[in-house]
């Protein structure tokens, strides 16, 4: 489909079709997008463009004024076009055993530290398992924000540093890092051909229940802190400012949305609820833009700003998960096999347990979920669980029972099924 306009925004294909800014530049780098001509497919020129920190340069160079400035006229006139039929591109997902090897670390982990200063650890470890929060491997101290979608699969993972003490985001790499394009060799990753689609972050959660109204936000530590201060919501995050799309608000289709976006950007996020209304029922919250002071307008503060000036103690509700074990933060393996399982009940003796898998028809995997009764998380077939292959995806018991064939006895010792015994 031909572009409505000839000089739009580059879009984003990789670090390097990202630039130094211009105007903000000096002690920062990749924050620059540049306008290209989609006739010719090169840029205007060098300064031309938009600097993604809004709220504290606002450079915004357009080629009108460019132009303008220096006396040029644009060719106007329309090259002969040739239809070209695009193949869709498969969306690339990152490899679970890269994702598993991110499950430890989190005595060193910046942003670990930072929740442990605001939550005791029964609620941290309960939001390392819910949002699959990671360490890097070969540089301490680096959190992993996963971005997995609603059918478990794995997009990216963002890459952050944080000081421990203030929880504010460390800028001296000048940039973010992403799994999918980390030159770390740690992860052993090549992908010269990723094709990223992001999702939201924490969107994986959404089949947890959906009837529940959900609130985005810019930030994920936003996102995650919010959570435990107001968990009658499923708090997602846009990753950014222009974080929200079509694409991501596909996931939202007839769920109620609340915006709280951080101060200053109230506008922007009121013009996408307008530009996405037909995808979900969306209000945008005003409540920082009625409540912020002078200073922290200025600061450009966000909801959980907020929120942690206030004790935990202070605020109705806890966070909807149950109890889990702090050792499993000590142990890949133990808190891959958690997250997969999707918040496990405590292991229990054999003599003790109740059945709760079955292998249906159609060969694939069932697990009644013990927060859930109602609810089933399935794999492929035995051998996905028992090798873990693929993170789980969730489906009611209504619809899962059709496929019934026979029951199947868990081992809690390794985690692992066998097939055929009776309950």
């Amino acid at each position: 489909m031909a572009n409505e306009y000839r000089y739009i925004l580059e879009r984003y294909k990789g670090k390097n079709t990202r630039y130094k800014c211009p105007h903000c530049g000096a002690n920062r780098s990749k924050t620059f997008v540049r306008y290209i001509d989609t006739y010719t497919g090169l840029h205007v020129a060098d300064d031309v463009g938009k600097c993604d920190r809004e709220n504290n340069c606002g450079y915004h160079y357009t080629p009108y004024q460019y132009f303008k400035e220096h006396g040029i006229t644009p060719d106007n006139t329309t090259p002969p076009q040739e239809e070209v039929i695009e193949k869709p591109v498969p969306i690339s997902y990152i490899p679970n055993d890269v994702f598993k090897q991110s499950l430890t670390g989190y005595n060193t982990n910046s942003f670990i530290k930072y929740l442990n200063t605001l939550f005791d650890a029964d609620t941290v470890t309960k939001l390392i398992a819910r949002y699959f929060l990671g360490s890097t491997i070969r540089k301490q101290g680096g959190v992993i924000f996963w971005q997995v979608d609603a059918e478990g699969n794995i997009r990216t993972g963002k890459i952050m540093n944080f000081n421990p003490d203030t929880g504010k985001r460390l800028k001296e790499d000048n940039q973010l890092n992403w799994v999918h394009s980390s030159r770390d060799e740690s992860y052993k990753l090549i992908y010269p051909e990723y094709n990223l689609q992001q999702c939201f972050f924490g969107e994986h959660l959404l089949k947890e229940d959906k009837t529940r109204k959900v609130a985005i936000v810019e930030s994920e530590k936003t996102a995650i802190i919010a959570s435990v201060y107001m968990p009658d919501f499923i708090w997602l995050a846009a990753g950014g400012i222009h974080g929200l799309n079509a694409e991501k608000f596909k996931s939202l289709k007839n769920r109620d949305v609340i915006l709280f976006p951080d101060i200053n950007a109230y506008d922007v996020w009121l013009k996408k609820a307008r530009d996405f209304s037909g995808y979900a029922r969306i209000k945008v919250s005003d409540y920082l833009e009625r409540n912020a002071n002078d200073e922290q307008q200025k600061e450009g503060l966000d909801i959980a700003d907020f929120l942690v000036l206030k004790p935990i103690k202070e605020i109705e509700g806890t966070l909807k998960t149950p109890n889990i074990s702090t050792h499993v933060l000590n142990n890949p393996d133990t808190l891959f096999n958690y997250i997969a399982q999707s918040r496990p009940e405590p292991l229990l003796p054999l003599n003790k347990r109740e059945p709760k898998a079955f292998i249906g028809h159609s060969g694939k995997l069932y697990i009644r979920q013990s927060d859930c009764p109602s609810r089933y998380a399935m794999y492929d077939s035995a051998e996905a669980y028992n090798k873990r292959l693929h993170l789980p995806y969730y489906e009611n018991e209504l619809f899962v029972m059709q496929d019934f064939k026979a029951w199947v006895e868990m081992d809690f010792n390794t985690l692992t099924v066998e097939i055929g015994l009776n309950p």
